[in-house]
């Protein structure tokens, strides 16, 4: 199966002349055009600026500007402000909404050079596992239509699985970035809790909110965080820390480093086919020159409800004006959910709060402290069917779906950086996906890890059924 192209090789035909910055800009358009009638991923494309933004690339090429996102199509998640254009946030009570400042992530990249295409669909209000959009539309997987992206930055996964588009932003509150990423098969990443900056993006649980990029491999998702990475005054809970170089030493291989994996009572519940390519993943690692050491994760049985609690609470509080004055306008699980949070006593909320760093340093002192990067499944069963994971025409499927992110959420709530790959692909060709997990503002480490794993297996990257490949 051939691979849809990386910034990289773009960045080097968009240097050689082989297309320019322009021709590139308007592909990307035409192919976000292309698959948006299958895929539903996106909101408005913006062609104007997006032409003016790649004839300054184009300038700065022809005088041999070496930065390296310079020219590269982007589009990204509709709760990234930019400056007097609308963003939606998924919904229809913010339809009119134009903000008046632009997101610092949305800054970085236009800095870097990159060109910023337009606005991708996501969850309403960034509040959903699935991907299901009642109000907006839902969008589809590139590998099979009639499979759910993962949510909530359902359309930036698609849009980048299918080609249309290099990198995308998204938000990872109980893992946003990373569902979508594992049922789209392409790389997400959520760096360390601060270390991207969350100024106007729209917030959902500040406490927990992550910003980071989806894309094709694992040098791209480097190239792209150290775009977006760092300290933002505007972000109060922006952490000062310094940011090292991502490609540095990515290709230094896994040799002699030491990968944590669960015990085997903690993968309870997850499939076989799931298990198999889990276990599969880890003996890669391991003939990589990995050392293994088990890694209990008692410390964080209870992560889950943690987060629904501050989820709950903060989500109510960010959109309480909604609730009392539109409620109608909301979708039924969006207002369901966001209303849950009005009842969570103070005290409940406050214990919660005070859970975690107590939930981090048990899971420090249970292994991974001593590790250098934690393995862990992403699904326990296959990407599920619109149809079948769609909870007000299924009711029952609810119970399912309060486990679809057991294996992301905790690791909002602990702050660490996490990344999701695909690991496999089952029978009927959708991906399986697994996650790494690193010690706090490591990502180096982390992408150099899942950059061994990407050479060995070549996972990353390939051609879904539908897709619209723009040159590179």
């Amino acid at each position: 199966m051939s691979e849809l192209a990386t910034i990289e090789a773009t960045a080097a035909a968009l240097r050689a002349g082989e297309v320019s910055a322009v021709e590139l800009a308007d592909a990307a358009l035409a192919a976000l055009e292309r698959v948006d009638p299958e895929l539903h991923v996106l909101v408005e494309g913006e062609p104007e600026r997006a032409r003016a933004q790649a004839r300054l690339a184009q300038a700065g090429l022809d005088g041999g500007d070496p930065r390296p996102l310079l020219g590269v199509p982007m589009a990204h998640k509709d709760m990234f402000y930019r400056a007097g254009r609308i963003s939606a946030c998924g919904s229809t009570i913010l339809a009119d909404h134009r903000p008046g400042v632009t997101a610092t992530a949305l800054a970085r990249l236009d800095a870097a050079g990159a060109v910023d295409l337009g606005r991708l669909h996501m969850v309403e209000v960034a509040l959903g596992l699935t991907g299901h959009n009642p109000v907006t539309g839902t969008p589809r997987n590139p590998w099979h239509t009639a499979h759910v992206t993962g949510g909530s930055s359902s359309g930036s996964a698609a849009a980048v699985a299918a080609g249309a588009v290099y990198a995308a932003l998204g938000s990872d509150t109980g893992g946003s970035i990373r569902i979508p990423a594992s049922c789209c098969g392409v790389v997400g990443v959520k760096p360390t809790y601060g270390r991207v900056s969350r100024y106007g993006a729209m917030p959902l649980a500040a406490s927990l909110d992550h910003v980071g990029p989806l894309c094709r491999s694992v040098r791209d998702a480097a190239l792209v965080l150290q775009a977006v990475a760092g300290h933002d005054p505007d972000d109060p809970l922006s952490a000062d820390e310094p940011v090292p170089d991502y490609l540095a030493d990515i290709e230094a291989g896994a040799h002699g480093l030491v990968l944590g994996v669960p015990e085997a009572r903690d993968l309870a519940g997850v499939e076989e086919p799931q298990l198999a390519a889990f276990d599969q993943a880890v003996q890669t690692f391991q003939r990589l020159g990995c050392g293994l050491r088990r890694v209990p994760l008692d410390a964080v049985r209870d992560a889950n409800a943690v987060a629904n609690v501050v989820i709950g609470v903060e989500g109510a509080t960010v959109h309480a004006r909604a609730l009392r004055e539109r409620p109608d306008e909301l979708g039924p699980q969006t207002r369901a959910r966001l209303r849950s949070g009005l009842f969570v006593p103070a005290t409940r909320y406050l214990e919660a709060l005070s859970l975690r760093a107590r939930m981090l340093e048990e899971l420090l002192d249970a292994g991974l402290g001593e590790v250098d990067a934690l393995m862990l499944p992403a699904l326990d069963d296959q990407v599920p069917t619109i149809a079948g994971s769609d909870v007000a025409a299924n009711p029952g499927y609810m119970t399912k779906l309060s486990q679809f992110a057991r294996w992301f959420r905790p690791l909002n709530v602990l702050g660490l950086p996490a990344l999701a790959m695909p690991t496999g692909f089952d029978a009927q060709g959708l991906p399986i996906a697994g996650q790494l997990v690193g010690r706090p503002f490591d990502e180096a480490t982390l992408l150099r890890t899942a950059r061994a794993f990407e050479r060995e297996t070549g996972f990353t990257g390939r051609r879904p059924p539908v897709h619209a490949e723009t040159p590179g």
